[in-house]
């Protein structure tokens, strides 16, 4: 039981760091020197001006999630101009360089190999968002040719390290170009798209773009809407230029669609996948009946077998699962008064308060030979561990140990090995099935499947790149379900009984209700009254003992005159005028109580073109200008 529960706890474990690791990449958290924060949206405005430049505002929203920043930065490939920056609309100072001291409210520009870097301070806590503007001019974004005006751009470059969130591109064409005269290309991962938002806007947008790849968008204008003789080169490239997107661009629709059908393959066995546990424990539990006992007659006066009445309480409420073990332990008690192994009397001392109630307990016995394993425990535990070898101990006594904190690591041991030796009591038997409620073989199959497809993807989605943002999350996700599923329900044999215990179930329920409604039977069809004490004892686990003193009393007033040797049926009398007979089962109700202390305490310690879809590009995909990378820090 141990090891299967910590063994679960280790897979919940690696299944939790799993699902934590899916979330992460799935947020797009980047973690960075103990330091979590989220690009959320990218946004560029982007204006094309008639002599080739682009102005650029880019808003970048920051969530801070777990750590202190104080700088961002941005990365754009070649030469940029005009450089300004704002935290929302407050502009910050610039500075002649970057300053490692990071002083707030300032920033500055400086070149950074083949192309500039810009700074920026500022102090921001756990659990805020902030949106950056960073406006700068890009010199040449624009190529005149002989039959065209080439706009080539690049807005997010492949050194980007974040995951983004949401990416959108507005740009405003220079005047003269226009829907009717303006072809427009985006290069970039698949799912994004690119339309005319009115007759000179163009809009780009794409969600969830993975670290390391680059957005651009190329548009091919008419000539005279771009001038300046640097821009200028000596060749006719329209026609090259449109074959090449077009070609790029229906592929890129090939295999969007090869995609679509990916995705819908992967969703299909994603459901599969959940599914197929369902459907085997489904099948498992279904087709697995209980048998009809043989005979189940509505009342059986006779004890039905022999078993000790520990066994009794696990067999009553096998399909239940409220089987209590405190309860088993004063039945057995009270069997061992019954058997005469030990002897019970109960004491009265005068106090202020009135009398003072207990019962004694003594051992009879000189040897515990015949005793079963349950039996010779308990006798242990009261007389050697409670009573110190003295052969005698009262229920006060008892209760009192089992309540000691210091003490208690005995009595819950004892607890434990009693429930152990009545189960494996019980299993001896034959009434527990172990054979046709078999749990499948394919159970053990699926976790080990399920943990081979959860660990997987994050493998090869962590080295091969082109997988980060494709479809086999879905299975990755799915595996933790079935996991969970298989892991919850699937360790779980079906509860049943053999014939033989169901015909013994039947018999003690049938015992039960005879003892029950015993007063409705003629005279000569009642046993005989020495026997009631042996009921008494399994009427106790049955929870019928105070109803059946109450009617025994009605109906035999001879126990007025009980010998002194039916124990019992003596102390029960004796009791007769506290609370109905509620005096008998003290005995019981404070032994009870006393275990449960036991358990208690032992608890509390262990707890704690005309637009479309996005393609990869042609053979110069990649190389339009500009391109900007950031981050935070």
């Amino acid at each position: 039981m141990i090891k299967k529960f910590f063994l679960t706890l280790f897979l919940m474990l690696i299944v939790g760091l799993i699902v934590f690791g899916i979330y992460e990449n799935q947020q797009g958290i980047l973690n960075a020197d103990g330091r979590k924060s989220i690009l959320k949206d990218l946004h560029y405005e982007v204006t094309i001006m008639e002599d080739g430049k682009a102005y650029i505002e880019e808003y970048r929203t920051y969530a801070f999630l777990q750590g202190d920043f104080s700088r961002g930065y941005l990365d754009v490939e070649g030469s940029i101009d005009q450089v300004a920056v704002y935290d929302g609309e407050t502009p910050f100072m610039k500075m002649e360089g970057f300053d490692t001291n990071r002083p707030e409210g300032y920033y500055a520009v400086q070149p950074s190999g083949s192309g500039t870097r810009v700074e920026w301070y500022y102090r921001v806590d756990e659990k805020m968002t902030k949106t950056f503007k960073i406006t700068y001019l890009i010199p040449e974004v624009a190529t005149i040719y002989n039959d065209c005006v080439d706009y080539f751009h690049k807005y997010v470059s492949s050194s980007n390290v974040y995951k983004i969130k949401n990416l959108t591109v507005t740009v405003h064409l220079p005047e003269g170009a226009n829907a009717d005269n303006t072809e427009i290309w985006a290069h970039g991962p698949s799912g994004g798209d690119i339309s005319f938002f009115d007759a000179g806007t163009v809009q780009l947008q794409i969600e969830n773009v993975p670290p390391g790849e680059f957005i651009e968008a190329r548009f091919l204008m008419p000539m005279g809407v771009i001038y300046g003789e640097h821009l200028q080169v000596d060749q006719n490239r329209y026609e090259a230029l449109r074959d090449m997107e077009n070609e790029a661009a229906e592929k890129s629709t090939r295999e969007r669609r090869i995609n679509g059908i990916v995705n819908l393959v992967a969703i299909m066995v994603s459901g599969i996948i959940i599914l197929l546990p369902i459907s085997t424990l489904i099948r498992y539990h279904s087709k697995l009946k209980r048998y009809k006992p043989e005979l189940a007659p509505s009342y059986y006066r006779d004890l039905p077998s022999n078993i000790y009445p520990a066994e009794l309480d696990r067999l009553m409420h096998y399909y239940s699962g409220k089987e209590n073990t405190s309860n088993q332990i004063s039945a057995t008690l009270l069997d061992l008064i019954h058997k005469k192994a030990i002897f019970a009397t109960i004491t009265e001392e005068a106090s202020t308060f009135g009398n003072k109630r207990d019962t004694v307990f003594t051992n009879q016995l000189t040897q515990w030979d015949g005793l079963a394993p349950h039996e010779k425990i308990l006798m242990a535990f009261m007389f050697v561990t409670v009573g110190g070898g003295t052969g005698t101990v009262t229920l006060k006594g008892i209760k009192k140990y089992c309540s000691n904190k210091k003490l208690n690591s005995e009595a819950f041991g004892f607890y434990l090995d009693f429930e152990s030796k009545v189960g494996k009591k019980v299993n001896s038997r034959g009434f527990i099935e172990t054979k046709r409620n078999a749990l499948p073989k394919t159970v053990t199959t699926y976790v080990l499947v399920y943990v081979v497809l959860m660990v997987l993807p994050m493998i090869l989605v962590s080295q091969v790149k082109a997988l980060e943002n494709s479809p086999i999350y879905y299975i990755s996700i799915a595996s933790v379900i079935g996991f969970m599923i298989t892991i919850i329900f699937g360790g779980k044999t079906k509860k049943l009984l053999t014939q033989k215990g169901e015909n013994e179930l039947a018999l003690w329920q049938a015992f039960k209700d005879f003892i029950s409604d015993f007063t409705t039977f003629e005279q000569k069809e009642l046993p005989e009254l020495f026997m009631w004490e042996k009921y008494l004892v399994y009427a106790t686990v049955l929870g019928v003992a105070g109803k059946l003193l109450k009617q025994l009393y009605a109906r035999y007033p001879e126990l007025a005159n009980v010998g002194y040797d039916s124990r019992l049926l003596y102390l029960a009398y004796y009791n007769r005028d506290y609370n109905n007979f509620e005096g008998f089962n003290d005995i019981g109700k404070t032994m009870s109580e006393a275990m449960r202390d036991t358990v208690n305490i032992a608890q509390k310690a262990a707890s704690k073109g005309a637009g479309g879809g996005f393609s990869s590009g042609g053979s110069d995909a990649g190389g339009g200008s500009g391109g900007s990378s950031g981050g935070v820090d």
